[in-house]
């Protein structure tokens, strides 16, 4: 309810009150001779009660009231009900009673008038409730606070400028240093880092790299889009070229508007060279692989690179034709049980020779193997464990070389067969 609300219902109330009193309609407070009515004594009671609860709602309240103020207030109080209680015992008018029950009233409006009147002309600052001494303080205290935060954000900030290695600064919307590291004072011939503050790059740089730096911050002052992960050259103080890695971010105002810029740069120099060191050595690799897989596609003979079992890893093109397969990448993962004439033939072949492998003998044997078709044929293999320790880890891998000697096989049988006819024809004669 509004102020105007309450004002109408209490001048509507004293109206009532006022009307009731002249019409005869209220109640007798006082009969001559005889003294108070009942009436009369139970409202001074009922108004007793009134000024009693107010001095209860102000104690539980008097954390929030200034002290001086609060003080005076309940001796008001204390007098005002004092004096409504004197009005209750006079019968008549110039009792002692009636005469104590006034002196009282104007005791309790003179502390009325210093709690109130006297306080707030004396002291404008000063009110009944406290709320706004408080609220000083609150305000100093975090006044206070975040004058230690800046503080600690200060050292904080100094401590970094002061010890980190990198390349750290800050610049205005001209462009020129508002804070640097150490670092790059140092790298820029300064003595302290403040030196540098205010100074643009073209000051402080060779040209060439300062060109560089200045016009790669243009477009982050005109969109206020950062610039990440770039490489950016520099001259040590010994006079070496050398690179960082840099990425600089806009600094905005509450509207949005660019009013500067920073950035952090690192050396990345040994990375650089490592990276290049390393992409040269993956070039090696790359055509060392190439060499070899040319080697291996214009062998004559069959190479197989066996691992985890006597497993095929790889192999090149004159062994998959040898065992009429396709292409080396279809022999990829073939067990060499599918090579050898049967189980008895494998489980024998690793018994006689593999333990050879493992103590770090290089095997040549004369063997006979089958096709993918199942067609037997004679092998030269020479095979060798890659591992160099002994006993070798054959699992690592062993190599094999393969020739078909298929035909010399048959042109031994074939001398074999004419000597023993010439003989049995040498012994007939």
């Amino acid at each position: 309810m509004n102020r105007l609300g309450i004002a109408a219902i209490y001048t509507a109330a004293t109206f009532l009150l006022l009307y009731a009193i002249f019409q005869g309609l209220f109640p007798d407070a006082y009969l001559e001779g005889t003294g108070l009515t009942p009436f009369k004594i139970a409202s001074e009671y009922v108004v007793c009660s009134l000024f009693l609860l107010s001095a209860i709602l102000f104690h539980l309240r008097r954390e929030k009231m200034d002290q001086r103020v609060y003080v005076l207030l309940q001796l008001s109080l204390t007098a005002m009900i004092l004096s409504e209680l004197a009005f209750t015992f006079y019968v008549g008018v110039y009792d002692l009673s009636n005469t104590m029950g006034h002196y009282l009233k104007i005791v309790a409006f003179w502390f009325l008038y210093k709690a109130l009147l006297e306080t707030s002309i004396k002291d404008p600052y000063r009110t009944i409730f406290k709320r706004a001494q408080e609220r000083d303080r609150e305000l100093e205290n975090l006044v206070s606070e975040r004058s230690r935060e800046i503080e600690t954000l200060n050292r904080d900030f100094i401590s970094l400028l002061e010890n980190t290695t990198d390349y750290i600064y800050f610049k205005d919307k001209d462009q020129r240093f508002t804070a640097v590291s150490q670092t790059l004072a140092s790298l820029t011939g300064h003595g302290h880092w403040k030196e540098m503050l205010g100074k643009h790059d073209l000051e402080v740089f060779p040209e060439e790299t300062a060109r560089i730096y200045y016009e790669e911050e243009l477009p982050i002052m005109r969109s206020g889009e950062p610039l990440i992960g770039r490489q950016d050259p520099y001259i040590s103080p010994e006079g070496e070229r050398r690179w960082v890695s840099t990425s600089k971010w806009p600094i905005k105002d509450a509207s949005g508007g660019v009013i500067g810029l920073f950035g952090i740069s690192r050396d990345v120099t040994e990375i650089m060279r490592i990276e290049q060191e390393r992409a040269e050595n993956e070039a090696l690799v790359l055509e060392s692989r190439e060499e070899l897989q040319r080697i291996m596609d214009n062998c004559q003979v069959g190479l197989m690179y066996l691992k985890g079992g006597r497993v095929l890893f790889r192999g090149n093109n004159k062994l998959a034709e040898m065992f009429c397969y396709e292409s080396p990448e279809a022999m990829q993962g073939v067990s060499m049980r599918e090579l050898h004439l049967s189980e008895e033939r494998f489980l024998e072949f690793g018994q006689q020779h593999y333990q050879a492998l493992s103590n770090g003998t290089q095997i040549q044997v004369e063997y006979q193997l089958r096709k993918r078709d199942g067609t037997p044929f004679w092998c030269s293999l020479s095979g060798k464990a890659l591992d160099p320790e002994t006993p070798a880890d054959l699992d690592k891998g062993v190599i094999w070389v393969l020739d078909d000697i298929t035909s010399r096989k048959e042109m031994e049988e074939e001398l074999r067969r004419s000597e023993e006819q010439f003989r049995t024809l040498f012994n007939v004669t």
